[in-house]
């Protein structure tokens, strides 16, 4: 697939952003593009996202947080750990052209609150 170098950013409060990167990601599915999403603050097999990434081609859903509450002003050590990784694993799909799309899903949150 081409590399375009592009940059998306969905911000906001309330619903959405999660469900417009995965617009893209089904776009991108459709042109046979490989795909990871790498969710920040999500560890749940329950979750929409996490079901139904099964049924996209070349998209591969990493959870790489934990399904607990995170005290954004006190993170417990062990999710700045999960994000830490996160990032690292990130920067290697990046590095290494694993994937043609690479959704970070509730970065922004990770940045804002200074965990990252």
């Amino acid at each position: 697939m081409k590399g375009y170098g592009l940059l998306q950013v969905y911000t906001g409060s309330g619903k959405g952003k999660t469900t417009a990167a995965l617009g893209v990601a089904l776009r991108a599915a459709g042109r046979g593009a490989r795909t990871v999403m790498l969710s920040f603050l999500k560890d749940d097999p329950d979750y929409g996202e996490a079901m139904a990434a099964q049924y996209l081609p070349h998209f591969l859903l990493r959870q790489v947080g934990r399904d607990a509450f995170v005290n954004f002003h006190n993170p417990d050590p062990i999710d700045l750990k999960m994000v830490r990784k996160g990032w690292e694993e990130a920067k290697k799909i990046l590095i290494e052209d694993t994937a043609d799309l690479l959704i970070l899903d509730e970065l922004n949150i990770v940045l804002a609150t200074g965990m990252l």
